[in-house]
């Protein structure tokens, strides 16, 4: 049982949401853009291939629960023709990269 403290804690924490600009996370080169995401991944113990993100035109998200709390991640990239597959060229991803 909650007391009313934890419980107003526990709603805020639900409800909470982040929206970043990152800088410094993409490259560069020849053949096009890469975004390192491990900084985000990495802490939480997710990676975009063992843990099934969804993949879209626009990104990849996941949902799922991390130390019994609700978790929304999304990465939203510049849309193209096609989804941002696993292991794909020039558009695809990796473990931590898009």
């Amino acid at each position: 049982m909650f007391h009313c403290r934890d419980h107003a804690l526990a709603c805020f924490i639900r409800l909470c949401s982040a929206k970043c600009y990152v800088g410094g996370a993409i490259s560069k080169s020849s053949d096009g853009y890469r975004g390192r995401f491990g900084w985000l991944l990495e802490p939480l113990g997710l990676d975009f291939i063992n843990d099934n993100f969804q993949e879209s035109k626009t990104g990849l998200s996941w949902e799922g629960t991390i130390n019994s709390i609700p978790i929304n991640v999304k990465v939203e990239c510049p849309p193209q023709d096609c989804v941002y597959e696993a292991w794909q060229d020039p558009v695809g991803r990796c473990h931590h990269h898009i």
